[in-house]
Order: structure tokens, then sequence, then C-alpha cells
């Protein structure tokens, strides 16, 4: 993060950062290098590089804060605890997307189909927290209305999400069948195959997609929707997390 401060024309000793620092931030950020640039006008622009920490959260003069676009905002009691717990447990949730990692798929027939090819849907699972996820459940809701074709993930009785019937499809995370959930490396979850009936392919419908995922100390739900463009394409808008 870069902060550009119009100052007199001098330049300040790193002594008077680290001082600044030390006075107002808790706990301590240290790397940081301020650098002088001088400009047209005779004064002198301070960029301060501040690198990246992997502990808590900090504090400046006793508050929490956060950056909405260009504004800075106190964090609410939530969005603090929430930060804290990221610290300690991992924050895991899904993506999804079609193969190739688009948002936006064609529909391919074929004269003697009854229906359109099986459309590719990847989920992909990331770690918002530096503490990795060593085990984990991940249930991918899908549309009843819809046919999926999977061989990798354990199919279970129809339930409800939003008041929309769905099909869980399960798939568990262990180190003994996968890697760790890391924040760095995202995980690319075994495709569906979905399918919209031919009876539903001209009708104005959106079609559900959601998932529930389950850690040590992490429970998120999130939800998506599927939409059938022309009776041509399938596409994604993303929704919510809770």
């Amino acid at each position: 993060m870069d902060w550009t401060q119009a100052s007199i024309p001098r330049e300040y000793p790193e002594i008077w950062f680290e001082q600044v620092l030390q006075q107002h931030v808790t706990p301590l950020i240290t790397a940081v290098k301020p650098r002088h640039v001088p400009l047209s006008t005779g004064r002198v622009a301070v960029v301060i590089d501040i690198p990246a920490t992997n502990g808590d959260p900090h504090q400046v003069d006793g508050r929490y804060y956060r950056r909405h676009n260009f504004n800075r905002l106190a964090m609410e009691h939530y969005e603090v605890r929430d930060m804290f717990r990221r610290s300690t447990h991992p924050d895991l949730w899904i993506k999804f997307c079609f193969d190739g990692l688009k948002q936006r798929e064609m529909l391919r027939y074929t004269p003697s189909a009854e229906h359109h090819a099986p459309v590719g849907l990847s989920p992909i699972i990331s770690n918002k927290s530096n503490e990795p996820a060593l085990y984990a459940v991940a249930l991918i809701y899908v549309d009843s209305r819809l046919t999926v074709l999977s061989d990798k993930y354990d199919r279970l009785g129809l339930t409800d999400f939003d008041g929309v019937s769905v099909t869980p499809y399960r798939l568990s995370f262990s180190p003994n069948r996968a890697m760790p959930i890391f924040k760095e490396q995202p995980t690319l979850m075994p495709a569906l195959g979905v399918i919209v009936p031919e009876d539903m392919m001209r009708q104005d419908n959106d079609y559900t997609l959601a998932y529930e995922i389950r850690a040590p100390g992490c429970h998120r739900t999130g939800s998506t929707l599927l939409i059938v463009e022309y009776a041509k394409f399938l596409a994604i808008k993303p929704g919510p997390e809770v």
C-alpha cells in the first residue's frame, strides 16, 4: 500500500517514521521503508511501502479501520471478530465457473441428441485465511430441475436451499485424499456435467446453484444463479456469501 503526502521541502529521517508507527500502530509494523520523491514545486512527496503481514490486524490510535474504495472506514465489531478468526482458523469459500474459468458457456447440440451436451461446471475452493484447512466437507447444491452427471461426488437426497428444491453433492477433503487448502493455492474441485432439460430451455428460468462448506472453525454458505440465455448460452450470476 502506498501513501503519498506533500510535505515541506526537506527529507525526514527513517527514525521519525519509526517513532510515529510506535506511537500510533499496534502491533508494530516493521520493515517499513519510506521513499522521498522531489516534486517540481520544490516540495517532497513521501511514499511509504507497507509490507503485508501474516499476524493479527493492526490498530491505529486504538481503532481498527478498513478500506472502502478511496475511503477509510472504522470497522464494526463483527468485522474485527472475523479478522481475528481468520488468523487462527481457515476461511473457505467456493466460486463457480465453467471449463476454462469462463463465466459463460455456449450450449452445443448434435442433430441426433435429445438435449445439449453436458456443460462442465467447475467449483473452485479458496482460503481467505493464512491458516491452511487440513479437513473440509463441501456440499454443492444444484437446482433439482437440472440434470447432473458426476461420479466424483456423493449424491444425497433432495433438500431445500432458500426455498428452492436442490440436490446436494458432497465432497470431502483430508490429508490422505488431497493437499491442504492454502491461501496461496485455490483448489479446483471435480467438474459437474450440467444439462438443462429441453422442455425448459426456452422458459424464463433462473436455476439455483449454491454451496455449503465446513472445516474446523469455519462454516460458510453462498449461492449463485445459472441463467439460460436465448437457449444458446448458460451463464453464471454470482450471489451473496453468508
